[in-house]
């Protein structure tokens, strides 16, 4: 029975997948794999030239498409028909490398901070002792007390010397220390932005003392909370907190709108105006906005689908090397092809042929 790394056995669970594992001494199952990348290696990558990355990962594209449309030695078919026949038994995964969150269990210590990635982030100070379940996602890094989002920061890839912190969360301990909560809000702003750090530092040598610019610290921490309000963790919360509501609750279109609606009456300016054009757009799309109930019937969403018809239907099959085509021609090959690749061709060919077929009776001749 296999033993299974904790991380990765959740990870498969959450997504719904089965992992299998190679047997033991049974070389082949894995040497298969290593086989596929020494073949990339020395069919590909040996002796090619190229400028730059770019211009390899063209060429890769190029060899790919080749490669894939011709007979495999190892099984005598074509690769991208037998992915064809191989997608219809795939299903769609639950996440993605983008939204999936790997799990790890942090505590938050006596300074507020949990340590992940050699950085530290702060949560709030209600959470001082505790046990969190922290997500780090492609993008950000979510903080979870049971089913209760309690922080969220961009996930900083490379190592900060300073914590990455959110002042509001210290509002309970700060409560009796003012001159500590305005010196925090003033670190917080000056790392936002040099040209900000530059402005700040500014009404500090005008107004010297933290009674003096404590005031105008905190005004400007509003202004920027205002002005950068999407890029707020509470934002990004609530953002995440939506795009769950429209993908996996019924009538989630409609919770949507009236959010939008809501937060459309409480701003102005140049943000009102950006709401208003999101909400024309899902009032004008909300008939196609069911997608719990699509899901449910194992519908796709996403445009991937579409993609990859475009590649596998027409792309591998009208752009090879030196191909022209009319369009009549074109269409009369992916019309062929479209049937092949979807298993419909003897009901497709049965009504394309009848548009060739004419009956002929035998005239009667006399000896």
């Amino acid at each position: 029975r296999p033993i299974w790394n904790d991380k990765f056995f959740k990870f498969m669970t959450e997504i719904d997948a089965h992992p299998e594992a190679c047997w033991p001494a049974s070389g082949n199952q894995k040497g298969s794999v290593e086989n596929l990348v020494g073949w990339v290696k020395d069919n590909f990558l040996k002796a090619r030239k190229f400028l730059d990355d770019a211009d390899l990962g063209e060429q890769c594209r190029a060899w790919l498409v080749k490669g894939n449309g011709s007979v495999s030695q190892a099984h005598g078919a074509i690769p991208i028909e037998v992915l064809c026949k191989e997608q219809a038994k795939f299903t769609r995964l639950i996440d993605t490398a983008e939204t999936y969150g790997i799990p790890h269990l942090v505590e938050a210590g006596p300074d507020m901070l949990v340590h992940i990635d050699s950085n530290r982030y702060m949560v709030p100070d209600r959470y001082v002792g505790r046990s969190l379940l922290a997500r780090v996602r492609q993008l950000r890094i979510d903080f979870y007390d049971g089913d209760c989002q309690v922080a969220t920061y961009q996930r900083r890839l490379r190592k900060q010397f300073r914590p990455i912190q959110n002042p509001e969360y210290c509002e309970t301990v700060l409560a009796a220390k003012p001159r500590a909560r305005i010196m925090l809000y003033r670190d917080h702003l000056m790392e936002q932005d040099p040209s900000l750090a530059a402005f700040i530092a500014e009404v500090c040598r005008r107004h010297p003392g933290t009674e003096a610019f404590g005031p105008h610290v905190l005004a400007i921490y509003q202004l920027w909370k205002e002005h950068h309000g999407e890029n707020t963790p509470e934002s990004r919360a609530h953002f995440e907190k939506l795009k769950t509501l429209l993908k996996e609750a019924d009538g989630g279109a409609d919770q949507v709108i009236r959010a939008l609606k809501h937060r459309h009456d409480r701003v102005r300016g140049n943000r009102r105006k950006r709401i208003a054009t999101e909400l024309t757009y899902f009032r004008r799309q909300h008939s196609r906005m069911d997608y719990a109930r699509y899901l449910r019937e194992g519908l796709p969403i996403a445009s991937g689908v579409m993609e990859a018809a475009c590649k596998t239907l027409a792309t591998q099959r009208l752009k090879r090397s030196g191909m022209v085509w009319a369009t009549a021609g074109g269409q009369g090959v992916l019309t062929l092809r479209s049937l092949i690749q979807s298993n419909r061709w003897k009901s497709g060919w049965r009504l394309l042929s009848d548009s060739y077929r004419k009956d002929v009776k035998e005239a009667a001749c006399s000896v």
